[in-house]
């Protein structure tokens, strides 16, 4: 979740070109998955190894999706609909969420290594008591809009802590 943002400014941030849509509609969701996909969220078109997010443009269009972030048109999309062309759309996500991250006013630390774990500990405590764990090994951590300073820790699992402000 980040604040309400132009689409004009994510094709900026990503390095890409508004081919379609509103470039004033606003998104304030990222999503790379279609199944969780929620009507005004961007869809943005990630390939792996196993997939490829281009072939879930359709269902993107179908669930309101504002529009997509994408390396290639493929199928038919709706008239409204914002289309982001991109050279690589994982590299744009990368993009996107380090500009994003510069706009927040965040003192930011990140441990990795064998140090994350004892470190978690440590700084869990007095710096930051609203601690929480990110879902799953592999989670992408989230930053909240509403703190101060975040923690990104890397060891056998994602954690992020929040100090909220005030």
């Amino acid at each position: 979740m980040m604040d309400p943002t132009k689409v004009e400014t994510l094709a900026r941030w990503a390095g890409g070109t508004l081919i379609s849509g509103d470039p004033v509609a606003t998104a304030s969701v990222i999503c790379t998955d279609s199944r969780s996909l929620k009507a005004g969220d961007l869809f943005l078109a990630l390939r792996g190894e196993r997939f490829d997010g281009h072939a879930f443009l359709d269902e993107a269009g179908k669930r309101g999706a504002v529009g997509a972030v994408i390396e290639e048109i493929s199928g038919e999309l709706p008239s409204d609909f914002v289309v982001i062309k991109v050279d690589d759309t994982l590299r744009a996500l990368q993009a996107i969420a380090g500009e994003y991250r510069r706009g927040l006013d965040l003192q930011v630390v990140a441990i990795t290594g064998r140090t994350a774990r004892p470190a978690r500990r440590i700084l869990r405590r007095p710096y930051w008591p609203s601690a929480f764990r990110s879902p799953g090994r592999k989670a992408i951590s989230t930053i909240i809009s509403d703190c101060r300073s975040v923690c990104l820790m890397r060891g056998a699992a994602i954690v992020s802590v929040c100090s909220k402000s005030g």
